[in-house]
């Protein structure tokens, strides 16, 4: 499987939207197999991940798109469940350790799964950047790069997408705790 290395920040096309853009805007990035990947290490992450997000959140867009988002820790704590969105059109991805790094699938509502690894670690936040994908078709964008950056009660979480084309977009989600989220 190709292993794909974003060399700089990418850009979203919205998976978890339908597949079309939310709040997204174009911008061109390099990529590269053959780049040499470093993964940030878990220990450094996971316990913020874990139980920094677990609960309901609602998140907006600059251009006003919304999303409910629930965060559930699951087989004994060795994971997080997200489900992202309506029910007739959810996402799930799913993040936990991998020995010394920490890893996330993204299950999309196009049909692939991405798998990402953390990048980049600290203490307000945590990147991931592609390793892998499986179940991908031609016509289909999938997720390339995912940034979480915590605040006290609230996140934001930018998300890239590669598309068909090579054109790669952005959405920026604002993330605050919901009490009424599923």
């Amino acid at each position: 499987m190709r292993t794909l290395r974003l060399l700089s920040t990418c850009v979203l096309i919205g998976c978890a939207h339908g597949g079309g853009p939310a709040a997204a805007t174009s911008a061109p990035v390099a990529a590269s197999a053959s780049a040499p990947t470093v993964w940030a290490h878990a220990p450094d992450g996971w316990p913020r991940l874990r139980d920094g997000l677990a609960g309901g959140w609602h998140g907006t867009t600059a251009a006003g798109d919304q999303v409910d988002v629930v965060f559930r820790s699951i087989a004994g704590g060795s994971a997080l469940a997200e489900t992202f969105g309506r029910p007739e059109r959810a996402t799930m991805t799913l993040y936990h350790p991998d020995h010394d790094q920490l890893v996330a699938t993204h299950y999309c509502a196009q049909g692939n799964q991405p798998r990402l690894r953390a990048t980049a670690i600290g203490a307000d936040g945590v990147q991931f950047s592609a390793a892998d994908i499986t179940d991908l078709d031609p016509d289909e964008a999938h997720l390339v790069e995912m940034t979480f950056t915590f605040g006290a009660d609230s996140f934001d979480r930018v998300e890239d997408y590669l598309a068909p084309d090579g054109s790669h977009e952005r959405t920026t989600w604002h993330f605050v705790r919901s009490a009424s989220a599923r």
